[in-house]
């Protein structure tokens, strides 16, 4: 390629390349922040109470999440287990990924943080799935909320898959 025509190629294919480039950059923006600043609506909080326990059942179409949150000083304790509703267990046999996130909200609903509480994956729908972690709250969470993203699969790897999720936020 002789320089001019490298010229002409270089000019003709810069701002292209640097309008896709801003393009593909902003619409990751949201993935990049998360969900902080994001509003839980009061119907998906679970209120904290100062040095008293939580319990509780949490259920959505997908799965069931029986939880303890207890106070420990500055952290809470919580654990709980995972139980994967009929409609997965019985069409899907197989468990390609899960991640079951809590989410820390302050007194007006708002994302303070997230922490991740199960990762699983290659394991079966039908067995349940159990979490224990001692986490320090930011400064001002008055709530958490649960929230979680998987995928379930047929009998073997190649069969079919079926996306599943449920998030407690709202975008402001």
């Amino acid at each position: 390629m002789n320089g001019f025509m490298r010229r002409c190629f270089i000019a003709r294919w810069k701002w292209p390349s640097v309008l896709l480039a801003s393009l593909l950059l902003w619409g990751c923006q949201g993935g990049l922040a998360g969900p902080r600043g994001d509003f839980v609506p009061s119907g998906n909080r679970i209120l904290l109470s100062e040095g008293r326990q939580a319990s509780g059942l949490w259920q959505t179409r997908d799965l069931s999440v029986r939880y303890r949150i207890a106070p420990a000083g500055d952290s809470l304790e919580i654990e709980g287990s995972v139980v994967f509703d009929a409609r997965l267990s019985r069409g899907y046999q197989y468990l390609d990924r899960f991640h079951l996130r809590l989410y820390f909200v302050d007194g007006d609903g708002i994302v303070l943080d997230t922490h991740g509480l199960i990762t699983a994956s290659q394991g079966g729908v039908e067995r349940g799935l159990s979490f224990r972690k001692t986490l320090v709250p930011p400064a001002g969470t008055a709530a958490l909320a649960l929230g979680y993203t998987g995928t379930a699969m047929g009998i073997d790897r190649g069969g079919s898959e079926s996306p599943f999720w449920d998030f407690p936020t709202k975008k402001l």
